[in-house]
């Protein structure tokens, strides 16, 4: 039976999950609109930065995982880079939440680079780390399942501290909207949390073991993983679901405010959502366990395609909140493998190439899910935006047609469905089950016994 991860590892690992919240969405659009409303940045300057800043982001991602698997050391691969990006992360709060009153479109742009450079620089190691913690199966799977609920559980708190700030029996805010004060709150809990959690993991989890030699160069690492078979299965689930999620969830926001007519109630549609979500991990986690990070996966998004199509039913002016708050928390149940199981997947797909090389890469393939998941996300919520103008829906107008609603229903009750459903039939016939990973394993720890015991018979 597979070694567990004490409980007190896995808590000081995912612990930088809640301060890392603040890096992941809706967070960058919260702030787009704050530099919109509060300093002097243009909607046009924000855009094009926004585009520019995506851009440099994706380039930043390979070096990043390169670098990270060629470190050496007493401290490991990824501890040095976490705490590099702990001082990255308190300079980007303090540049970035706390910006002067004439801050422009520049301004913007560089502390948007600042923001996800440091994002990247803790992200890539920490995610690889936990290949390092455990090389089994299962307990990947709890790695994952325990980061990403602190993320949750981060994003939940940033979510609900405005309005209880501002509660007029607290009183700490002066209102719960994004303004000035309340960014600045949230750099500061940045500038406290990053360093003291990041420094904590680093403190309270070990290094861990990582098997094979360090990578030779970008080039080779390129050629290694062309040739990943697993790898590439996993890709084309994560893009497949990532296009589903940006459609269907780029269209939802503006069918809860333009087509149900709810939009003084999105705060409260999002945080049933986040909640759902944080609830959703254990059972998701137990089923991952039992039939197969993949399988749990697969069902996920196959039931994300049954729940979407409900929107035909639910027609505009005669469906309650409730009925719509129960349709964001099913979709958010069958979510949460989605979550959960490409992280956990792809440091499996990581030991199938360091069987077949001897090279550590776990890093560049982190960097490499990351560049794809920005490409694939940006797709499905520009094709959202796409398929909405060419149905002709106008966000902007109270009444639109019935062909325009209809289109809308279309969007997320058969686009979003057909590219979850083609991400089940990858994920059912994806190749690197627990029984195939665990062969990889004992080929990998026979090989380093080998080497070990090659290398005590050399003279010293």
């Amino acid at each position: 039976m597979a070694k567990r991860v004490p409980l007190r590892h896995l808590l000081f690992y995912a612990s930088p999950g809640i301060p890392l919240a603040l890096f992941i969405p809706p967070m960058p659009a919260v702030l787009a609109a704050f530099y919109a409303q509060h300093t002097a940045a243009t909607t046009a300057g924000i855009g094009t930065a926004m585009l520019v800043a995506r851009v440099a982001d994706a380039l930043t991602d390979p070096p990043m995982g390169y670098l990270s698997d060629a470190t050496k050391g007493r401290w490991g691969r990824r501890k040095p880079w976490l705490l590099a990006g702990s001082l990255l992360g308190m300079l980007a709060m303090w540049v970035f939440f706390m910006p002067p009153a004439g801050a422009g479109n520049w301004y913007f742009l560089l502390g948007l680079l600042l923001y996800y450079v440091a994002m990247t620089v803790m992200n890539i190691p920490l995610r690889a780390w936990s290949s390092e913690l455990s090389d089994d199966y299962s307990e990947r799977s709890r790695l994952s399942l325990y980061l990403t609920t602190a993320l949750l559980v981060g994003g939940l708190l940033f979510f609900i501290l405005p309005p209880l700030l501002a509660h007029e029996s607290v009183g700490l805010l002066a209102s719960a909207e994004f303004n000035r004060d309340t960014m600045a709150l949230f750099g500061w809990i940045g500038i406290v949390l990053i360093p003291l959690l990041l420094g904590a993991a680093c403190i309270g989890t070990p290094v861990g073991h990582s098997a094979g030699q360090s990578q030779t160069s970008i080039v080779e690492s390129f050629k290694a993983v062309r040739g990943n078979g697993p790898f590439w299965s996993l890709m084309t689930a994560e893009s497949l679901n990532y296009i589903a999620s940006g459609v269907s969830y780029s269209v939802l926001i503006i069918a809860l405010s333009n087509y149900w007519g709810f939009g003084d109630r999105v705060s409260i549609f999002l945080l049933i959502v986040i909640v759902v979500q944080v609830a959703a991990m254990p059972p998701t986690g137990w089923l991952a366990i039992r039939l197969g990070k993949h399988r749990t996966w697969g069902l996920g998004a196959l039931g994300q395609a049954l729940v979407f199509p409900l929107i035909f039913v639910m027609p505009p002016g005669a469906t309650p909140f409730f009925v719509i708050a129960l349709f964001g928390a099913a979709i958010s149940i069958f979510q949460a493998p989605h979550m959960m199981m490409p992280m956990a997947m792809l440091t499996d797909t990581a030991d199938y190439d360091l069987m077949k090389s001897g090279k550590q890469r776990t890093g560049n393939y982190f960097a490499l899910q990351h560049l794809i998941y920005k490409g694939m996300n940006a797709v499905g919520y520009s094709l959202g935006y796409f398929l909405l103008t060419w149905v002709g829906y106008d966000p902007a107008i109270s009444g639109n047609t019935a062909s325009a609603n209809l289109g809308l229903q279309v969007i997320v009750g058969v686009v979003a469905p057909v590219f979850l459903l083609a991400c089940g039939v990858v994920l059912f016939r994806y190749p690197l089950t627990a029984e195939r990973h665990a062969v990889i394993r004992r080929f990998i720890r026979r090989r380093e016994a080998r080497l070990s015991a090659a290398t005590r018979q050399v003279p010293g």
